[in-house]
């Protein structure tokens, strides 16, 4: 995962997939669906941090509680 500027589909895809490598027990389709709906609620500024935040200190475990995935 690169850092981004931008919300990208792309972007929301990775971090899925990121997060579902990180815990195979929670279903890829919810983590999207978290992801979405976090979107949604706080905006694409706010994606973009979470994003950026896991790319770059790799923190899954603040992913995870930020979109309620636990």
């Amino acid at each position: 995962m690169e850092l981004i500027k931008s919300l990208t589909i792309g972007a929301m895809e990775d971090l899925s997939l990121s997060l579902s490598e990180k815990n195979n027990k929670i279903d890829i389709e919810k983590i999207r669906k978290n992801i979405s709906d976090y979107l949604i609620d706080n905006g694409s500024k706010k994606f973009v941090e979470l994003y950026n935040d896991v790319a770059k200190n790799k923190n899954y475990n603040l992913a995870f509680t930020t979109l309620n995935l636990q």
